[in-house]
């Protein structure tokens, strides 16, 4: 029978499958955790963008300020907004971007608000809506005006006033002053380059694994490389293959959508009129000349990946990842008030999505065109430098398929075992964890926080990372070394232990400059404060003891001992630290809390145990909580400083100082979890 000989074929193909890791961690793992941490660090981002543009101080123009003194009393009582008498046309004031509004009151105005009665006196608002931070401000001017009016109909309304013109205080019409070239690059300039970033990875990426992995796979690599050419020859006409085709899926996607916006919104109205004087050919010439650095980088990112793998299933799986790191910065296209500016040309892929919607508005700065052109080409050149390494070496190129299945068998009864655990084994367990933080534990946190920050600690990270130790045959006494300390690297621990939340709430306001964390976040942690004044006892347990032990032994423990195997000491700690502040979701604390995990992961190697970890960790959050009710205001909404030079803060810097030096200076104790 066909039938049973297909379901043969398919039960042995899908066992292939489930056997592969790198398949299973592509697969199932990764995308159930980057979508929620995409998510939550998208709407961070894009929830203090629209707090600052909303918090912003605007410039509004009057034309006319003599005519109505009871609007121009109400436009001064709004907060962020001021106003500016001008003498231009409204459209040479919002064109230099003197003013954000400017609001023309015809005269005669005061009057009809005291007898309605009288001739209609409309008041004109202009603003270029093309801009996001004009819709900010015209959005106060209105609801002000809206203000007034409700005002005006209320006292109309107690005079005892007749007629329906009583309940019309002031009308105004909006006169949007961008043209429907510019409002058509606005909407568009939102999408459209993040779909060209998407498309023109995926566009370099199936070629680059043909021309590395594939030739690996088909053993057509060693002729190659037996030609009479050099290495450098050979990577270069590779990866201007690989450029070309890019670029190629580059320009059809340009050319389909200028061919959609010119043809297919045909008979749409005003909507297919704005669209198709939006797409000129000087915008896709200037498309085209951006897509060049950008695909270069795509070109060379895609080659060094599939150049490492050994076959095309690995190069697949190995490429995976960086599409979601294309994904990321190109989001920021949707990201309402972001322009381009000098430091933001700096990076991949931001640069290009940003330059885009600049140029679909018909703005070209040179300076940022500039930057980006020279940066993107010079991320390409690293890369290609990487590539060029990995083909000199024929451990690389030559290298075969390893044995890359997942024995389900072993996991439960591990016929031996391990001193330290693999950094495969501990990457699984870091995406573990954080899924299980993220779809289980953040629900739970939404009621009783305390029991659901608890529950999270003990049931989502700790018992995770104990089953796993002990199902995957890893000892726990090396990967997890508890030994007393000697007194003096105890004394330094406690000292770090008080005293590292001055560098923790330094960090956090130097990132709140560049990155302020909105109200909402700020009155959560007002919130919570208040919880843990109610309960001390608890509080602590929750915020001090949990995470811990918890938190340490996952991280300093399981996840540290696995990087610095394969990585070395040093960067087996940056990674872990960086690990550490991207599993706690929160975009506000990301550098203090991978600073910290630095520190701590630096006490552990210099130690040889996870005690210090443990206590240093306990006693910073503690601390933490004590300085809050000491100082309230310093997680107030208005705090915008740090009393960085306070008694209490130098000391605290000193001791924290002091404390490193000496552990820097002393003898390092022979760490169980460390090759070093």
């Amino acid at each position: 029978m066909p039938f049973r000989a297909i379901f043969t074929i398919y039960q042995k193909e899908l066992m292939d499958v489930l056997r592969d890791r790198r398949t299973i961690f592509a697969m199932i793992v990764l995308p159930i955790i980057v979508y929620p941490v995409l998510i939550l660090f998208i709407g961070q981002v894009t929830a203090v963008q629209v707090q600052k543009m909303a918090e912003a101080e605007y410039k509004v123009g009057i034309i006319g300020e003599k005519s109505s003194p009871t609007l121009l009393e109400e436009l001064r009582s709004v907060e962020g907004i001021s106003l500016l008498t001008l003498m231009e046309k409204p459209e040479e004031a919002i064109q230099t971007q003197k003013v954000e509004v400017v609001v023309e009151i015809p005269e005669g105005l005061e009057a009809n608000l005291k007898n309605p009665n009288r001739v209609k006196a409309e008041v004109k608002l202009y603003a270029d809506r093309s801009r996001d931070q004009a819709e900010f401000a015209l959005r106060k001017v209105q609801a002000s005006i809206e203000g007034l009016n409700q005002e005006i109909v209320e006292n109309r309304l107690k005079q005892g006033g007749l007629g329906k013109e009583i309940l019309t205080g002031i009308e105004y019409t909006v006169h949007n002053l961008a043209p429907p070239k510019k409002m058509a690059g606005k909407v568009s300039g939102t999408f459209l380059p993040y779909v060209l970033a998407i498309f023109l990875f995926m566009g370099a990426m199936y070629p680059a694994i043909d021309l590395t992995a594939g030739e690996k796979e088909r053993g057509t690599m060693e002729t190659l490389l037996m030609v009479p050419v050099k290495r450098s020859h050979i990577v270069l006409g590779k990866f201007f293959t690989v450029m070309t085709i890019s670029f190629i899926a580059g320009l059809a996607n340009l050319l389909s959508i200028g061919f959609s916006f010119h043809r297919l919104l045909l008979g749409s109205g005003e909507l297919a009129e704005q669209f198709q004087r939006f797409i000129t050919v000087k915008l896709l010439l200037v498309m085209v000349v951006y897509l060049i650095p950008l695909i270069a980088l795509y070109a060379a990112l895609a080659l060094v990946a599939s150049t490492y793998a050994r076959d095309f299933r690995e190069a697949q799986n190995y490429i995976t990842p960086i599409v979601f790191l294309v994904i990321f910065p190109a989001f920021m296209s949707f990201i309402p008030g972001i322009r381009i500016t000098p430091m933001l040309s700096i990076f991949p892929v931001v640069n290009f999505v940003l330059l885009s919607k600049e140029a679909m508005m018909g703005n070209f700065p040179l300076q940022e065109n500039l930057l980006t052109f020279a940066f993107n080409i010079f991320y390409a050149f690293l890369l290609l430098r990487v590539i060029y390494r990995m083909f000199e070496s024929e451990e690389v190129l030559l290298r075969t398929s390893e044995e890359t299945t997942v024995n389900w068998k072993a996991l439960f009864r591990p016929a031996v075992w391990s001193e330290y655990p693999a950094l495969g084994q501990a990457i699984i367990l870091f995406f573990l964890t954080s899924a299980l933080t993220v779809y289980l534990g953040i629900p739970l946190q939404k009621g009783e926080i305390l029991i659901g920050l608890l529950v999270t600690e003990f049931l989502l990270i700790f018992l995770p990372t104990f089953l796993y130790i002990r199902l995957a045959g890893i000892r726990w006494t090396t990967t997890i070394p508890f030994r007393l300390p000697d007194f003096p690297i105890s004394m330094a621990t406690v000292f770090i232990g008080v005293s590292a939340w001055a560098v923790g709430y330094a960090l956090f306001f130097l990132q709140n400059q560049i990155l302020p964390a909105p109200g909402p976040y700020i009155q959560f942690f007002e919130s919570l404060q208040k919880l843990l004044n109610e309960n001390v006892v608890l509080g602590i347990l929750v915020i001090a003891v949990a995470p811990g032990i918890c938190e340490e032994i996952l991280f300093r423990g399981f996840i540290q001992a696995a990087f610095i195997q394969r990585f070395g000491a040093l960067w087996g700690i940056l990674f872990t630290g960086l690990l550490f502040g991207f599993f706690h979701l929160d975009i506000y604390r990301l550098l203090p809390t991978a600073v910290l995990g630095w520190v701590f992961g630096w006490l552990v190697y210099q130690s040889g145990t996870i005690l210090v970890s443990i206590f240093a960790h306990i006693l910073h959050n503690a601390t933490a909580v004590f300085i809050l009710q000491k100082f309230p205001e310093w997680t107030g909404a208005e705090q915008v400083t740090f009393p960085i030079f306070s008694p209490s803060v130098l000391t605290a810097f000193v001791l924290f100082l002091l404390s490193v030096l000496f552990l820097a200076t002393s003898r390092r104790k022979k760490s169980t979890n460390s090759s070093v």
